[in-house]
């Protein structure tokens, strides 16, 4: 684990950290997401105030859709448990209505489909998909939903360009597929909505926000069936709870959690190879074809993949240049967020992250400073 110490001017402390939190500045761990499943490798990372709890559930089998088959829930907690943050990562679902003649069936909203491997799902945009989530999440009172909360310029700015290159690489991904189908398939729709909503929760107050998107296809085979089909995602989706009262102090800590929470790019390569692998394994299968054990295949593509280390993606580096923050590597390995407002950024030798602005730090005794991380590092 790492601390990061924000050292802040008056209008910094308004953006980083609560002052009715810490009379000082708020000391940060940086915590390694390593994987039971997967050899204890790092597949992610998350930053969260110095004394509190992190766990991780590894989602897979009889939850995840074949389509995307890892997932990570990660839940921290205050130390006193009286606030609790959560990241969960990319979730992959279906919506399929099947119409044969006057015969016609529609996938469960929320189920299993163990027959295809798929969760099935209703689909949702963003803010309705924060409704869903905040009963799964914390099913133990009702939740009255309060506000939309707004968006930073640079975020906004962000999620509309992620918006577009989404369509247009959804778009052409399936155009061969369509012509593959000799206009038995036609693509209905493709969206990618974000959202953050704010909930009153009994005595609590809860924040959700979420990406999702997907895509609609028709193909009709009119010997056969007619198939509506809605693929979609949950991108990644947090969450915070904390009493109503300190709701507001604990807000700019769940902004330093969201800024620095997510998979490693490793992760997500690995969790689509595991996908394509079994995909094939299951139409070899349900084609009555003998299909050889993916076992060994999906190890070599876990050793090709997160057993080899985490770098600094270009897509990574895109969206922290608009959000103004930047990506220092530590020591370990790790990377962390910090927003380009520091001027000067170190790392002790007990491997605590000093940040400062102008000549408000110093350089820690035994430190060494940190320089942003060029892609690819």
């Amino acid at each position: 684990m790492k601390k990061i110490i924000l050292l802040l001017s008056v209008l910094a402390l308004l953006c980083i950290t609560g002052a009715s939190i810490a009379d000082g500045p708020v000391a940060y761990q940086e915590v390694k997401l390593t994987s039971s499943l997967f050899n204890g490798a790092v597949v992610g990372k998350t930053v969260v105030p110095a004394g509190w709890k992190v766990y991780i559930k590894e989602l897979g089998l009889g939850s995840e859709s074949i389509m995307w088959p890892n997932a990570l829930h990660v839940i921290a907690f205050s130390p006193d448990e009286s606030v609790v943050l959560h990241y969960i990562s990319r979730r992959d679902f279906r919506e399929r209505q099947v119409t044969a003649g006057s015969y016609s069936t529609h996938s469960d909203d929320d189920a299993y489909d163990k027959s295809s491997m798929v969760h099935t799902l209703n689909y949702r945009e963003a803010g309705a998909a924060c409704d869903f989530m905040v009963n799964i999440l914390f099913d133990d009172s009702s939740h009255t939903f309060l506000y939309e909360a707004s968006k930073p310029a640079g975020e906004t700015a962000f999620l509309e360009k992620y918006r577009q290159k989404y369509l247009e690489e959804t778009e052409s991904g399936l155009s061969e597929a369509i012509q593959l189908l000799g206009g038995k398939m036609q693509l209905l729709g493709v969206d990618l909505t974000a959202a953050e909503r704010v909930y009153q929760s009994g005595s609590k107050k809860t924040a959700m926000a979420a990406m999702t998107s997907g895509f609609e296809a028709y193909i009709n085979e009119p010997s056969v069936a007619a198939y509506d089909t809605i693929d979609w995602s949950i991108n990644c989706l947090y969450a915070m709870q904390a009493d109503s009262a300190l709701f507001d102090q604990y807000y700019d800590i769940f902004t330093v959690f969201r800024m620095n929470t997510s998979t490693t790019q490793e992760y997500d390569e690995m969790t689509k190879l595991h996908s394509q692998i079994l995909q094939n394994y299951l139409m070899m299968l349900q084609s009555g074809k003998e299909a050889p054990d993916p076992t060994n295949d999906m190890n070599q593509a876990t050793e090709d993949t997160i057993e080899t280390g985490y770098t600094y993606s270009a897509l990574e580096g895109w969206s922290d240049t608009i959000q103004d923050r930047n990506d220092y590597k530590t020591s370990d390995g790790l990377h962390v967020k910090i927003p380009t407002l520091y001027d000067h950024v170190y790392e002790g030798d007990d491997g605590t992250i000093y940040a400062g602005i102008g000549n408000s730090l110093e350089t820690p005794y035994g430190s060494t400073e940190l320089f942003p991380t060029e892609v690819g590092e």
